[in-house]
C-alpha cells in the first residue's frame, strides 16, 4: 500500500510557534536592511515564516529568531526552497531551509523544539 499523500511526510519533530523573528538576504549590499517576520512553525531542518517581503525561492536568509522571548537569539542561515502568497494580504508563507548551524545553535535550537513540544 502507498503512502498516504495527505499524512504528514516528515521524519522531524516540528513545533507550532507565533513569535518573532527577523530576516535579511545574504549576501546584500547593505548588512542594515532585514524584515520583521513571523516564526510560524521550526524544526531541526527549517522554518515556516509569514513575511512582508517576497524573498526569492534560492535565495539566503539569515534569520535571528526570539523564540519565547528568550534572552539569546537562534541565529541561522538558510534558503528559501518555498513561497506563497496569502490572498487577503500582500504577506508571503515562506518555507526556510536551514543551510548552516553552528553547534551552539543546533543545541539551542534542539532545545527550543523540545521545550516547545512539551508545553500543553
Amino acid at each position: 500500500m502507498g503512502p498516504n499523500p495527505g499524512r504528514e511526510r516528515r521524519h522531524i519533530a516540528r513545533v507550532w510557534l507565533d513569535d518573532s523573528a527577523s530576516a535579511r538576504p545574504v549576501p546584500q549590499p547593505s548588512p542594515l536592511r532585514s524584515w520583521r517576520v513571523l516564526c510560524e512553525d521550526l524544526s531541526e531542518d527549517g522554518a515556516r515564516l509569514l513575511s512582508p517581503e517576497c524573498f526569492p525561492v534560492g535565495s539566503g536568509l539569515l534569520l535571528e529568531c526570539d523564540i519565547g522571548g528568550r534572552a539569546t537569539r537562534l541565529q541561522v542561515l538558510g534558503r528559501v526552497l518555498r513561497i506563497e502568497q496569502l490572498p487577503e494580504a500582500d504577506r508571503w508563507k515562506t518555507a526556510v531551509e536551514f543551510s548552516e548551524l553552528s553547534d551552539n545553535a543546533r543545541i539551542r535550537l534542539l532545545e527550543i523544539i523540545a521545550e516547545q513540544r512539551r508545553r500543553p
